[in-house]
């Protein structure tokens, strides 16, 4: 059996990230921001650990997580805007860089998790796809589609054996 491949395209990525997703599960299992609930405060910088004590004495409950990253789980837009009001304080008194952004519980913040993983991957939603971190970040790369002819005799029939994504050349 003869095999072609053959460039079908190229894929922008401007999150870093890529997600492989059958469409038809789009519309059912894909939440976005607006439609989301506000679950907390994430942060993280070398000033990560000062940050720790500084919200702890401003009464906040924080958790910590090996991937470097700390969190104040919040539910409201007012307390949102109190943690980043005490983040941005902390800030002033130059005791160490952080960034911090708002966490909801959307499907790009789940696609954002597993590619931020150990492993830069994972699996989305259990089966409906599978998400990963895109090489060497933003870019447009190159979509290669493997043929394969499964006809018999003098009867073509090919089909897409398999996809190939160059994130880095080799």
């Amino acid at each position: 059996m003869k095999m072609e491949r053959k460039l079908i395209g190229r894929v922008g990525v401007d999150s870093g990230q890529l997600l492989i997703i059958d469409p038809c599960y789009i519309d059912a299992n894909w939440k976005k921001e607006n439609e989301s609930n506000i679950i907390g405060v994430r942060f993280w910088g070398s000033g990560r650990e000062n940050a720790i004590q500084f919200l702890q004495y401003k009464n906040h409950i924080v958790e910590s997580d090996n991937e470097g990253y700390g969190f104040v789980r919040i539910d409201n837009q007012e307390q949102v805007e109190i943690v980043q009001h005490d983040l941005n304080e902390f800030l002033k008194l130059d005791l160490g860089m952080v960034v911090f952004t708002t966490v909801n519980d959307g499907s790009y913040q789940e696609v954002c998790k597993l590619t931020m993983s150990e492993e830069q991957s994972g699996q989305y939603k259990n089966v409906l796809g599978c998400a990963f971190q895109s090489g060497f970040g933003d870019g447009l790369y190159e979509v290669y589609a493997t043929y394969k002819d499964y006809g018999i005799k003098n009867q073509q029939d090919k089909r897409i054996a398999k996809v190939e994504i160059v994130l880095i050349e080799d």
